[in-house]
């Protein structure tokens, strides 16, 4: 069978994975579902979930970005959920792992922040927390959200709030030629254990805007 042919079928085991996952996700929360949809053996299209959840309108994601090393085709995976604020935010916060690099903002977008330290030591020592008002942002990262984070953070993500968004993103794997997602896509209890504190998170920040 020709290389090409196994790095298809592998591709396609792979996102059929994904594909049951998230519409295990969809038709357990009432959300609309669209599939994987593969071009030979290119994945060209991800799975897509949005609706209303908690009345909150989202959109869980993935997107791709890609790079040639030599010859090597290479591709790194990004699961990407965005829950809209029923009002725009006035503060701005964002939440990556301590010692990794993270631009300021939704999708790279770059915006001056402060480094917050929460008062606890354990979660000051793992992630960084970066705003634009620290008594909002240490208000609305109490005890319980600070759990919450640290228990569904992976290695590689950021976390956050900026104008009408609360998102959530994270690397979701990566690999060579055309591409697999790893396995984190396709654990449908932990996408919703992520869909529920970002929905949570940005119904903190609208009580504190009253």
């Amino acid at each position: 069978m020709p290389y090409f042919w196994i790095i298809g079928l592998r591709q396609r085991k792979a996102w059929s994975s994904v594909d049951a996952a998230w519409k295990a996700l969809a038709d357990e929360l009432g959300l609309n579902l669209e599939l994987s949809k593969l071009v030979g053996v290119r994945n060209m299209y991800s799975p897509k979930v949005s609706g209303k959840y908690r009345d909150h309108l989202m959109v869980l994601d993935t997107y791709r970005v890609s790079r040639r090393y030599t010859f090597i085709p290479h591709s790194v995976f990004y699961t990407s959920l965005v829950v809209q604020l029923n009002r725009p935010a006035k503060d701005t916060m964002i939440v990556h792992p301590a010692g990794h690099f993270a631009r300021g903002g939704f999708h790279g977008k770059t915006t001056p922040y402060q480094t917050i330290q929460t008062g606890d030591p354990a979660f000051d020592r793992k992630l960084t927390v970066k705003g634009s008002n620290e008594p909002v942002v240490r208000k609305v990262l109490d005890s319980s959200i600070r759990q919450q984070l640290m228990e569904i953070v992976q290695e590689r993500f950021k976390i956050g709030i900026e104008e009408s968004k609360a998102y959530y993103e994270e690397q979701s794997g990566a690999s060579y030629w055309a591409g697999t997602p790893d396995r984190g896509l396709a654990d449908s209890a932990r996408l919703r254990r992520v869909l529920d504190f970002v929905v949570d998170l940005a119904i903190r920040f609208e009580e504190q805007m009253g």
